[in-house]
């Protein structure tokens, strides 16, 4: 879309430009809107919609400011105003595309009550992919239900028989006879034979055998609690 000022315009869109040409008489010149058959797609997806900002805050609150500020775009068709005083904007609605751009072309820079009027035509948001999230991967989405669904190219494994190592039971088993060497590794010629030598009971200095503390009653090992104060 093309917009300038110039006077005596229209023989020369006419005469070397295939479009359709909108024309709006100010200040004895011609606002010409160019909109080309290049660009229809482009121009649906437009709102036809203006923000305006910087104006008198009375408008939110003064209903004769407010008369007065809607009485600008009495000519050019508007159909609803949304204000928003939170964000000092009036958003303006029209009825075709083209009455909002000869708005903002006319109105933009205008100066009103000492405030330079800021008109822009309001752009949709852009859009991003898809509207909705993606489902999630189901790696591990199984039913929980009979009859069970394993994945695709799922198999069973065999589970390996335990190993069991004969020696060291057996060699487990020698420890139990007290005071007789085992040899748990045999020597080489590199390295030396290790054996072990299982511990007889202990014997205190009394002659009496000791008793391990594993085998001593729990009520045995209770503390007396020592006698309360008066």
């Amino acid at each position: 879309t093309v917009a300038f000022l110039k006077n005596n315009s229209k023989e020369f869109f006419i005469k070397y430009l295939n479009v359709d040409i909108f024309f709006s008489y100010n200040r004895t010149k011609y606002i010409v809107m160019i909109s080309s058959s290049f660009d229809d797609n482009e121009e649906e997806e437009k709102p036809n919609c203006v923000v305006v900002q910087n104006f008198l805050l009375e408008v939110f609150t003064n209903k004769e400011a407010r008369t007065h500020f809607e009485s600008l775009f009495a000519n050019y068709q508007p159909i609803n105003f949304t204000y928003l005083p939170s964000f000092s904007r009036v958003i303006v609605a029209f009825q075709t595309l083209e009455n909002a751009k000869l708005a903002q072309l006319e109105l933009h820079g205008k100066n009103i009550n000492e405030k330079c009027l800021k008109v822009y035509m309001k752009e949709l948001p852009k859009k991003l992919g898809s509207t909705y999230l993606a489902l999630p991967k189901a790696e591990k989405l199984f039913l929980i239900s009979p009859p069970s669904s394993p994945p695709v190219g799922w198999e069973p494994v065999e589970e390996p028989i335990p190993v069991v190592n004969y020696d060291l039971i057996s060699a487990v088993a020698h420890l139990e006879i007290p005071g007789k060497p085992v040899e748990l590794v045999s020597q080489t010629s590199l390295t030396p034979s290790i054996v072990v030598v299982g511990c007889e009971d202990p014997i205190s200095r009394t002659g009496k055998s000791m008793i391990s503390m594993s085998a001593v009653p729990p009520e045995e090992l209770q503390t007396k609690r020592p006698p309360l104060k008066n």
